[in-house]
């Protein structure tokens, strides 16, 4: 795939800007990296490549890149698995009494993330697991701001927004051709990311250190973003990240939207009358159910042999059962009938669990 940032620097505003460059690592290929002006410093670490570029007011840069990502999941669970699942449970329950992560993280792109990786981070390093925060992009609908876990040990990055997010929601990455378990994320990630560098830093330690805060630790967060660990900043929109699938897998994802559309402008003229079932609405649907078997086929196989996912499997093979039923003119709407209802169960299995847990609590 294909990846640019581009930020331009507001009219009043001038001086030092860092950017974080993406490198080689597990799940991560990073090719050729081309900027549009020369850096002014450049700091190297061991998974940190932070540029610097003293800006006029008004000035751009455009940094461009090629990259190829990669499931790290581990064949066998992580050492100490279910101390990593305590921890994360217990974050994540702490930061929801303090409002997390709607009133903490409003408005703020990744920031819900962000603040359960400090909490985990902190968690685990005073338990004797040093722990740092990897920033960077989970390459889904776009590119969006995500922060995840390196355990400098063991050398695993375990990801407690995903691993919490697949536990409540299985199908979360079905769209993908992904069905990862919850257990994954204790040890590794689906690939679909792009990692930019560990934080936080001393702002005394990062090059074109900004004179009004030069001993402040801060995370110098994603191209569009920068975080100071003093408080959550609000985006500023002078930079984006834009990214450009490529491949065979990405235009089947093309190929298998446009044929949704199809099939389901089908479905309504057919739902309203104006058309009658078979014909070309049949083999719309049909070119729809090729292309999405091939991208999804093996992960609902997956989700279907776990058992705490299978209800959602169902979920998803009713849907089509009532598709077919309706092409298909067939005198019966108990496919249409359960389809809704797992539908309904399925999002309200979640809510009814919690308010249980709640109660058995209290």
């Amino acid at each position: 795939m294909r990846l640019a940032v581009r930020h331009q620097h507001q009219a009043e505003e001038g001086g030092p800007y860092p950017l974080l460059l993406p490198g080689d690592r597990p799940g991560q290929r990073v090719g050729t990296t081309t900027l549009s002006r020369r850096t002014d410093e450049h700091l190297n670490e061991p998974d940190l490549s932070l540029v610097c570029f003293r800006l006029a007011p008004g000035e751009g840069l455009e940094l461009r890149f090629e990259a190829e990502t990669a499931p790290t999941f581990a064949r066998e669970a992580p050492p100490a698995s279910l101390e990593l699942a305590r921890v994360v449970e217990e974050a994540a329950a702490a930061l929801r009494e303090r409002g997390w992560p709607h009133d903490a993280a409003s408005g703020v792109p990744g920031a819900p993330s962000l603040l359960l990786v400090l909490a985990v981070s902190e968690a685990l390093t005073r338990a004797g697991r040093p722990a740092s925060v990897v920033l960077g992009h989970v390459l889904r609908e776009g590119a969006r701001p995500h922060a995840w876990v390196l355990l400098e040990r063991e050398g695993l990055e375990l990801d407690p927004w995903f691993y919490l997010q697949t536990r409540e929601h299985p199908t979360l990455w079905l769209g993908w051709g992904l069905a990862p378990a919850p257990e994954d994320y204790l040890g590794g990630h689906e690939g679909h990311r792009i990692a930019w560098g560990r934080a936080p830093l001393p702002a005394d330690r990062l090059p074109c250190p900004d004179e009004q805060a030069r001993t402040e630790a801060a995370l110098f967060f994603w191209p569009d973003l920068n975080h100071p660990l003093s408080g959550l900043a609000q985006p500023d929109g002078r930079s984006r990240l834009q990214v450009t699938p490529a491949g065979t897998h990405a235009r089947l994802r093309e190929l298998a939207a446009l044929s949704r559309g199809l099939t389901f402008l089908a479905l309504l003229l057919v739902a309203l009358g104006f058309l009658a079932p078979g014909g070309w609405t049949w083999v719309a649907y049909l070119t729809y159910a090729t292309l999405l078997a091939g991208l999804q086929g093996p992960a609902l196989v997956k989700l279907a042999e776990r058992p705490q996912a299978r209800r959602h499997a169902l979920e998803a093979l009713l849907f089509h059962a009532a598709l077919v039923a309706i092409f298909a003119g067939a005198d019966t709407v108990l496919p249409q009938t359960l389809y809704v209802l797992t539908w309904i169960y399925n999002r309200l299995e979640p809510f009814l669990r919690r308010s249980g847990q709640r109660s058995g609590g209290g």
